[in-house]
């Protein structure tokens, strides 16, 4: 730098000349992303910061490093053609990268920026996961404005770490079936390139579907905007969606066929195009494979292709009595907010060991495909078990439309009287009227219990034509007694 001062100092330069011979004494590499955008990486010490070209920030870092130089300053406009100078520079001779957000995968590891001022990044590998520095990095990360800093693991003992304290926070039972889902979805979000469910959250105010949100979110991807307000219009979602690797919507009433569509690409990949200046014909397109999830009190009907590749939880409002202030809360979340994340980094680590080696040739695989199979992986090192993860999915699919029409899932009562009681053998009147008791005696909901036995032979007749009860377990039998209709039910 001294060097470079004194041949400035020495030189009838102007301003903006000055100003490039600067960013070309800092820059280190020019590079241009999956999407044509230009980036610079700017030596700063012992560390590299990835900048785009034009972006705010690398306006500020040049006009910041001229001024320690120089002592003045460079106006916008020299900034703007140093920017387009360097753009066609890198156009016409740097490599062609792809720039990821917040996470990477290459060379069957996983890395995860740790979004610190130093760039630093997790790798996990097989059985293991550390931190390295940006220079031993093997993948480029993007960053934007709104995006925090996470919270440093525990790397000198890992094995406090513990992913199920994330549910001391949740409205969620510890062993439940969501749970389970719960903790391997999250898992899943640090996991690149597969298509991930689209989380969604029903329930009335008070069920605390926006501090789910909030702390998925911190331990996966923080930043300033965690929860989020949706725009029916298709280009303001892509936006804000484009911008980060998990985005949450909150209080969404509706979600007519174009953002349905959209959220089904934004999981699976698929491009999404708009104009790049409305004062040409250019459109820019937009290619990305992210992580969406909304919340709501109900929904009228969803889309069969949203609906295929969501998993939907039903949650019941909070009573006063177990309601925590969310000051408390969100203190007490901090103290172990190391505690999980490590506890995430140590699972993915353990599954990726086995993951592999998960056989699905027998199975009728979803479209969730990749997901269900990390699924199983991480279930198994939960120590819930690839079965007991199945049943999960399988039975919040096949509840799925129940509860998007607002009726929780008879199945699912159904389920869960059974898992009490092993089985079932009597007429649809007499069933009727233990699930009702069953319900009442365990707080559960009665209304999702036909008000008739006529009724409810229809749906348990339904349930087993339509395989879901096979898919839980659940086996189903008729016969006729004498007069009677008997029915039979058994795990």
């Amino acid at each position: 730098m001294k060097r470079l001062n004194e041949k400035i100092q020495q030189s009838n330069m102007t301003k903006t000349q000055k100003a490039y011979a600067l960013l070309e004494h800092i820059t280190e590499e020019t590079l241009i992303d999956q999407h044509n955008k230009s980036y610079v990486i700017l030596k700063d010490g012992n560390y590299r910061k990835i900048l785009r070209l034009g972006s705010d920030k690398f306006g500020k870092i040049l006009q910041a490093k001229y001024h320690n130089l120089t002592d003045n300053t460079i106006n916008s406009s020299s900034i703007k053609e140093i920017t387009q100078l360097y753009s066609g520079k890198a156009e016409l001779y740097s490599p062609r990268v792809r720039m990821n957000l917040r996470v990477a995968e290459k060379n069957d590891s996983i890395y995860y920026d740790l979004g610190n001022s130093k760039w630093e990044v997790i790798e996990i590998s097989s059985d293991n996961w550390k931190k390295i520095s940006s220079e031993n990095s093997p993948v480029y990360f993007k960053r934007y404005s709104h995006m925090n800093e996470q919270i440093e693991p525990l790397y000198e003992s890992k094995d406090k770490g513990d992913p199920k304290k994330i549910l001391d926070y949740l409205n969620i039972e510890n062993e439940s079936d969501e749970a389970i889902l719960l903790l391997t979805y999250m898992a899943s979000l640090f996991i690149p390139k597969i298509v991930h469910p689209v989380l969604i959250l029903l329930g009335p105010h008070g069920s605390a579907k926006s501090t789910m949100f909030r702390l998925i979110q911190r331990i996966v991807d923080p930043t300033e905007t965690e929860i989020l307000n949706i725009s029916t219009n298709t280009e303001e979602y892509i936006q804000k969606t484009a911008h980060s690797w998990v985005s949450f919507y909150d209080n969404v009433t509706k979600i007519p066929r174009n953002l349905s569509d959209a959220m089904c690409r934004t999981v699976t990949g698929g491009s999404h195009s708009k104009r790049s200046l409305y004062s040409d014909d250019d459109d820019f397109t937009y290619k990305f494979k992210h992580c969406v999830g909304i919340n709501g009190i109900q929904f009228n009907s969803l889309q069969p292709d949203l609906l295929d590749r969501s998993i939907i939880f039903s949650m019941n409002r909070i009573t006063e009595k177990s309601r925590k202030s969310e000051m408390s809360l969100m203190d007490n979340f901090r103290t172990d907010r190391k505690i999980i994340l490590t506890g995430f980094l140590n699972l993915i680590a353990e599954s990726m060991k086995i993951v592999d080696d998960i056989d699905l040739d027998k199975v009728a695989l979803p479209r969730l495909a990749d997901f269900y199979k990390w699924g199983i992986a991480f279930s198994k090192v939960l120590g819930y078990g690839q079965q007991r993860f199945e049943r999960a999915f399988n039975l919040n699919k096949s509840s799925a439309p129940e509860i998007i029409s607002n009726k929780t899932a008879l199945i699912k009562l159904i389920d869960e009287y059974l898992n009490d009681n092993d089985k079932w053998s009597g007429t649809a009147s007499e069933f009727r009227s233990k699930l009702i008791k069953f319900a009442d005696d365990n707080g559960l909901n009665t209304d999702v219990i036909p008000d008739s036995s006529d009724w409810l032979s229809r749906r348990l007749n339904k349930y087993s034509e339509g395989d879901m009860f096979l898919k839980i377990g659940i086996k189903f039998e008729k016969e006729r007694k004498a007069s009677k209709k008997l029915i039979k039910l058994s795990k």
